[in-house]
């Protein structure tokens, strides 16, 4: 089973990007030289895309260390019951 937290963070993140690209591309014709406000703005979307990445990371690493907890007390639920099922067995 893989846990995610947070499934839509990175997918929000690119829909903002992909949103503001389109938003820009009027302005910026391909072949053409929109000035410095264009370069910012594409800056801006390379950091959306950066920031993206980095959240589809932080959640894969963040469901990896949920689903080992996940298996340690699913491990320990066992181990409890084994034992309580000798300690019943002992039982006068």
């Amino acid at each position: 089973m893989t846990l995610r937290l947070d499934p839509h963070a990175a997918a929000t993140v690119m829909a903002a990007h992909h949103a503001a690209a389109d938003a820009v591309a009027p302005f910026d014709p391909p072949g053409s030289d929109a000035g410095e406000a264009t370069g910012q703005v594409h800056r801006l979307l390379d950091a959306l895309r950066s920031v993206g990445d980095h959240v589809a990371e932080v959640n894969d690493v963040l469901a990896m260390h949920v689903q080992e907890a996940t298996d340690n007390i699913e491990a320990t639920d066992l181990h409890l019951a084994q034992g309580f099922r000798i300690a019943v067995k002992r039982l006068p």
